[in-house]
This record gives structure tokens, C-alpha cells and sequence, in this order.
């Protein structure tokens, strides 16, 4: 007589042994391409916000400073210490009313 098979069973074992073999294939690509898998935050390009495409449309002082604040935000993150302390102090100078 035949054996008996569980078809829920098989189904479930074929799946995880699936899911290694593609795990395994995964691995062996990231680290074939050594693409770093460590968290990495993620910023909309520039493209993406529709700054590249066009022109950024900015009609109050507050979207003209969110936009300010965004980039500044961005560019600390990014290193760039130096730029983003320039528009942080631009930004000081708008919110103060300083207009020299």
C-alpha cells in the first residue's frame, strides 16, 4: 500500500524549504554585489519632491522656511554640517525678522 501524505503538511515543508533556497540566493547576491544591508534612513530625492521638474512653488514666507527647514534638516543628516548651520542661520534671521 502506498504512503499517506498529508497535503497541508507537504505543502508547509516545500514552502520553508523555498523560502531557504531564496534566502540563501539573497545572501549570496548581496554579498556578490556587497550591497550594505545596515539601516539606512530614507530621504525623498530632489526629483521626487518635484524640485528638479519644475519650479518650487513657494508662495508665503512659511512654505518658503518649511522648505528652508527640510533642506537643513537633509543636510545635516547627510554630513554636511557646515550648509545646514548656514540655512539654520538663515533661518534664524527670517523667524527673528532680521532683514539686513
Amino acid at each position: 500500500m502506498g504512503q499517506v501524505i498529508y497535503i497541508e503538511e507537504w505543502k508547509t515543508k516545500r514552502l520553508e524549504e523555498e523560502v531557504k533556497q531564496l534566502a540563501a540566493q539573497l545572501k549570496e547576491t548581496i554579498d556578490v554585489l556587497d550591497i550594505d544591508m545596515s539601516p539606512q534612513p530614507y530621504f525623498m530625492t530632489l526629483d521626487e519632491m518635484n524640485m528638479l521638474s519644475g519650479d518650487i512653488k513657494t508662495e508665503t514666507l512659511s512654505e518658503i522656511t518649511d522648505v528652508l527647514a527640510e533642506t537643513m534638516l537633509s543636510l545635516d543628516v547627510l554630513g554636511h554640517k557646515k550648509w545646514a548651520d548656514r540655512l539654520g542661520d538663515i533661518l534664524g534671521d527670517i523667524f527673528t525678522g532680521k532683514n539686513d
